[in-house]
């Protein structure tokens, strides 16, 4: 599935991660509503431009192309709105920023812990520098593409490991 074709390399991002995996129901549950909230999503009453993606069954994105509006802070207030309201449906927390994302190699599969659990991960050698993990910071489309699935000895995640 192709995501994001429509919007340039300049476009906002916005990437909230689920505490866990969610269901494949759940995920599609989540895709229809982000749908559905980014085809009335506007700024000042001028729509904006913009797409969401549920990926991973973790990460929900958010890009605007700010070239055609952007994004006011009544929008982005709108879509954390609509992110606590979908995580209190879901019962996850999409704002719980101690828990890493991360993959092993590009062919494996997304995986979650918390700090502590991924710390000893580290430690026993399961997880290492080269370990793929998701840079939710990453704030335009360009950086996105290049910078969200990084080596951990390249992650900001990093500086709170001893091992790395």
């Amino acid at each position: 599935m192709a995501v994001f074709e429509n919007i340039p390399n300049h476009a906002r991002v916005w990437i909230y991660q689920s505490n866990y995996r969610l269901e494949d129901e759940h995920a599609e549950w989540l895709q229809s509503e982000a749908n559905d909230f980014v085809a009335n999503w506007a700024a000042h009453g001028k729509g904006l431009k913009a797409e969401a993606a549920v990926l991973h069954n973790y990460f929900l994105i958010f890009m605007v192309d700010e070239a055609q509006a952007q994004a006011s802070g009544c929008s982005i207030d709108a879509s954390v709105n609509f992110v606590r309201s979908a995580q209190l449906t879901l019962k996850c927390d999409f704002f719980q920023r101690l828990h890493i994302t991360y993959r092993k190699d590009e062919n494996s599969p997304v995986e979650s812990a918390d700090q502590k659990t991924f710390e000893k991960m580290l430690e026993s050698g399961e997880v290492n520098d080269d370990t793929l993990v998701f840079n939710n910071l990453v704030n335009n489309k360009a950086k996105w593409l290049e910078k969200w699935q990084i080596p951990l000895s390249e992650s900001w995640h990093s500086k709170f490991f001893s091992k790395v």
